[in-house]
């Protein structure tokens, strides 16, 4: 079908009279507009017939083009040729996938370099309308998990940095939140500190000197495992606009290292999309000795059915999303943590590591970066766990 598409419509746009370009045969001849004109040219030029179908204009955008080839005096038999094969494409859609859309989808899957720009587009549908439902948006959140070896030996102590920039509600009462969780238990309750250097006695775990906007008031709370950070104060509308930023450090958090012999396992660490957010930056800041050689993995999982995911639970995989979505390695130090949408961010991350005594300078970081990550998204990065010395399984 994509082959006969390209070989009739081509057929009418070289018949069209003109002197100069085939852009201008079917802007003058045809009567059709310049967006019209650029995408049919696009498609007809492609190399395989599926990206000529994800390519062409809509049946009735075509069905005017050869009106107007009609008035332009293109022979009957072409366009006859070409209205066919419109008629046909028309029905592959309506009947087989239920509209563009469906059909677009299912040609992604076979068109690896457009599902890029295809996920882009649903994704920022997906935000405006969660926006609407959730009555709150942000334009950026900025995760980072920092990681050090501990002084328990065999353990991780974790630092957690969360903001919410450009956050604010857009109607009454919208619930906003941050949280923190640990999914693998280690025999003891989590114990979160706060930064008391950055606090201003109102809210403990807030960093209000590193906000651009207003600073945001935070009212934390402890349900089981859980820490919430919710978005205090009644303001909402364009002017509420307010950076959400806090952090917390959580000693031992981790085990480090399995049994030699033991069952392969990942080290995971994530990011959850619980407010509508313009862009996410997902950052992992790893201690050299921790993971020695090891780039992370990226995994992202729809979280509305079964909740916060478990890598190492094979039964989640079906929860799994396919985004076009990559991590990158930074490389060591402040200077590699720049970040665009929050000039001071290096600065913060050095000022958090001096507050626990941790070198910034030994330390490697990774970024994942997704536009309009959708709602209900668990960004996922993980190491492979390495097997312990002295440690055997029994």
């Amino acid at each position: 079908m994509g082959a006969e598409l390209q070989k009739s419509l081509l057929a009418v746009v070289t018949a069209l009279p003109a002197d100069a370009s085939a852009m201008q045969a079917v802007r003058n001849s045809a009567g059709m507009n310049k967006v019209f004109a650029s995408r049919l040219l696009k498609a007809l030029r492609q190399d395989d017939p599926l990206s000529v179908i994800y390519h062409v204009p809509g049946p009735e955008p075509l069905r005017r083009f050869l009106a107007g080839a009609e008035q332009a005096k293109v022979p009957e038999s072409k366009r006859k040729q070409a209205a066919a094969a419109v008629d046909a494409f028309e029905r592959l859609f309506r009947e087989e996938t239920g509209g563009r859309g469906g059909l677009n989808a299912l040609l992604t899957v076979w068109l690896p370099d457009e599902h890029g720009d295809f996920a882009q587009g649903r994704k920022q549908d997906v935000y405006r309308a969660w926006s609407q439902i959730k009555g709150a948006v942000a334009e950026t959140s900025v995760v980072s998990v920092l990681l050090n070896p501990s002084a328990t030996a065999g353990r991780i102590d974790l630092m957690c940095f969360m903001g919410l920039l450009g956050l604010r509600r857009m109607r009454p009462g919208a619930a906003v939140k941050l949280a923190t969780r640990r999914l693998t238990a280690n025999g003891e309750q989590r114990a979160p500190e706060a930064h008391a250097g950055f606090a201003d006695g109102s809210d403990p775990f807030a960093l209000h000197e590193f906000c651009s906007a207003p600073p945001a008031p935070i009212e934390p709370r402890r349900i089981g495992e859980t820490m919430h950070y919710l978005l205090g104060g009644r303001a909402f509308g364009l002017r509420s606009s307010v950076d959400m930023l806090l952090a917390e450090v959580n000693r031992a958090e981790l085990e480090y290292g399995r049994k030699q012999g033991s069952k392969p396992r990942l080290n995971h660490y994530f990011a959850e999309v619980s407010t509508p957010v313009r862009t996410l930056v997902f950052d992992l800041i790893v201690h050299e000795d921790l993971f020695p050689g090891q780039q992370p993995d990226l995994y992202l999982y729809d979280t509305t059915f079964e909740g916060v995911a478990d890598v190492n639970d094979p039964t989640r995989d079906l929860d799994r999303l396919d985004l076009p979505e990559t991590v990158r390695a930074l490389g060591s130090g402040l200077d590699a943590l720049d970040l665009a949408e929050m000039p001071r961010y290096p600065e913060l991350v050095g000022r958090l590591c001096a507050r626990v005594g941790w070198d910034p300078a030994s330390m490697r970081a990774f970024r994942c970066r997704v536009e309009y990550p959708p709602y209900g998204t668990q960004v996922v990065l993980a190491f492979a766990t390495p097997e312990r010395p002295g440690l055997r399984k029994r």
